[in-house]
């Protein structure tokens, strides 16, 4: 029998659903059980009934062939044992193998079943979609033997927990404290002071976000599905990114427990529009963020002014416009103040939107002014459509210069209460932008 580490998708302390929790089949590697059913044992006690889960329970009468005594009272030939379906060879090797009911697979592959006994066999729980290696080891053949059997099979190896020791990637080893390998489906996972990014879709049994540090960062467009639950720590972090119409979002299939802080990240690259997210669906959502923050004023007013609407089973985050060119600060309108975050960056890397990144290539430069040049002193609906991909280059450094001394200028006039604003020049207030509140404090 093959002993691994990992747990099957699912099964926790042998409890089933009566159907795949994921598109996946799972193949049982865990350490190997001895079955057996005595000759003319009860074969309605539990201890005669092998109860592989929930809704397989395997025994035998004191004659006939085997079947499943959780979905029916005996034998029937041809179908029995319910629920399951057999076949000659290794469960690594499931999907190339030809599966039968179980005595139509001791006759296509032996010569009945008590030539089974020795044989390299495969199970396949149907309703779990689960697969195990299974041999045969006795068969009682004769009316008089009293219906013994007994075989092998392998079981759900124990569940891992994973638990971070540095900042890094969900799927790179050394982020976790086994450092070979990477969280799964049957692993719980700790996340304890570290930042830890989500970057592809990725499954686990549990997520605990345990520390006050502690983050999650989902990428857009990336699906984090939990088996199980989602605990927040107060003062932990999830971070969900948002690219154009697509947002990463948390799938689990018990409770989350929301704490912390909701951080909307945006991806220079591809501009959010406007649209509503599912961010995390449950089977139960228990409390709420402690704050949000991330999307300025673009967000709808929601349950608390912040633009996520809370149900039982789902968070969801409304925004109401495109994210406006060149609008560093988040609230609607691109102006002086956003030309000043763009002059306070400028010519420096590793920035982002909110510092004047609005090209995404991690540096603020010429190129980002160009894109705060184009839609200088317009707001949402009254401006240039979202921006996607490079903007041009400008003409030369000179005309940079010289808008750059101009604005300074302009500042400074609206410093000392001027009215010689350029006539050219409009502004937005915020007010005439109905319906949009602030993500979090300011």
């Amino acid at each position: 029998m093959t002993i691994g580490r990992r747990a099957f998708l699912g099964v926790v302390m042998g409890v089933f659903l009566t159907t795949p929790l994921s598109a996946d089949p799972v193949v049982w590697t865990g350490p190997s059980v001895t079955f057996q059913k005595p000759a003319f044992a009860d074969w309605t006690l539990p201890e005669n009934q092998d109860r592989i889960t929930d809704n397989v329970w395997i025994t035998r009468k004191s004659q006939q062939g085997l079947f499943n005594i959780q979905a029916e009272s005996s034998y029937l030939r041809n179908v029995s044992p319910s629920g399951t379906e057999w076949a000659t060879g290794s469960a690594v090797d499931w999907s190339n193998l030809t599966f039968r009911p179980w005595e139509l697979w001791t006759e296509a592959d032996f010569s009945g079943p008590p030539s089974t006994p020795g044989a390299n066999a495969v199970l396949h729980l149907i309703a779990a979609d689960v697969y195990l290696d299974i041999r045969f080891l006795s068969w009682g053949q004769r009316p008089t033997s009293g219906g013994f059997f007994s075989y092998e099979r392998s079981t759900a190896a124990p569940v891992l927990t994973l638990t971070s020791i540095i900042d890094g990637d969900w799927n790179t080893p050394q982020t976790w404290d086994d450092g070979s390998l990477t969280p799964s489906a049957a692993d719980n996972v700790i996340v304890l002071g570290h930042a830890v990014a989500v970057s592809a879709d990725a499954a686990a049994l549990s997520l605990q976000i345990a520390e006050a540090d502690g983050q999650i960062r989902i990428g857009a467009s990336v699906r984090l599905e939990l088996i199980e639950s989602l605990t927040m720590a107060t003062g932990s972090r999830l971070g969900v990114s948002v690219a154009g119409a697509s947002a990463g979002r948390i799938d689990a299939g018990g409770d989350v427990s929301l704490g912390g802080i909701l951080e909307m990240q945006i991806d220079a690259n591809k501009p959010f529009e406007a649209g509503t997210h599912s961010l995390v669906t449950a089977g139960q959502i228990i409390g709420a963020f402690d704050a949000s923050s991330g999307l300025g004023d673009y967000v709808s007013v929601g349950d608390s002014g912040d633009g996520l609407v809370y149900s039982d089973t789902t968070v969801t985050l409304t925004i109401d416009a495109n994210l406006h060119p060149g609008d560093a600060n988040l609230d609607t309108t691109t102006d002086v103040r956003d030309f000043n975050v763009w002059n306070t960056h400028k010519f420096t890397s590793g920035t982002d939107w909110t510092t004047g990144d609005f090209d995404g290539n991690g540096i603020t430069d010429v190129r980002d002014f160009n894109v705060w040049n184009t839609a200088k002193f317009t707001s949402v609906g009254n401006g240039a459509p979202i921006v996607e991909g490079r903007v041009p280059e400008p003409a030369g450094l000179a005309m940079l210069a010289v808008a750059t001394m101009f604005l300074l200028g302009y500042v400074a006039r609206l410093s000392t209460g001027s009215s010689q604003a350029s006539p050219t020049a409009t502004t937005t207030d915020r007010g005439s932008v109905p319906g949009l509140r602030r993500l979090g404090p300011r």
